[in-house]
């Protein structure tokens, strides 16, 4: 992975009827941000209400509760999602629980500072993911010409 590479990472838990307090007490941590659907849609920088081009009010179409971790540059995906689980429940049964009534994913963003660049996962971390039943969602941004800069 190139040196000018960064990534983000964040942990999210949705689902139509989700209540982020019951996520919250489950995981045992306050959300970065979280949201219960048909609420109103604000901004997470200004804290306005979010207005569409006709002036009305869009609302959410589902419930999240989300964790986030600092962005790394260089680019350190491994060490960002371990993190997370660090923050949160490490019982499994726990997890099991949230997934019979949500969805659970890691939601990575990787902006490559070349256009053909790699990225690893390794098994003891891809094992914590799957006996948790998280999803590994990887959004991949390459740049539109290499940059040797």
């Amino acid at each position: 992975m190139a040196g000018h590479d960064e990534t983000a990472a964040a942990l999210r838990v949705s689902g139509d009827d989700l209540d982020p307090d019951e996520v919250t007490e489950i995981l045992g941590h306050k959300p970065d941000w979280s949201y219960r659907k048909g609420e109103t849609r604000v901004s997470r920088r200004t804290g306005e209400v979010i207005r569409d081009a006709d002036g009305r009010q869009p609302v959410w179409r589902t419930g999240v509760w989300g964790l986030r971790v600092e962005r790394r540059h260089p680019a350190d995906l491994e060490a960002q999602i371990w993190e997370l689980l660090r923050l949160v429940s490490d019982d499994i049964t726990v997890w099991d629980k949230l997934n019979d009534k949500y969805s659970i994913d890691v939601f990575c963003g990787w902006f490559m500072h070349r256009s053909n660049d790699g990225l690893s996962v390794t098994p003891p971390l891809l094992h914590a993911l799957g006996e948790r039943g998280v999803t590994l969602d990887l959004d991949v941004y390459a740049p539109l010409e290499d940059d040797d800069e």
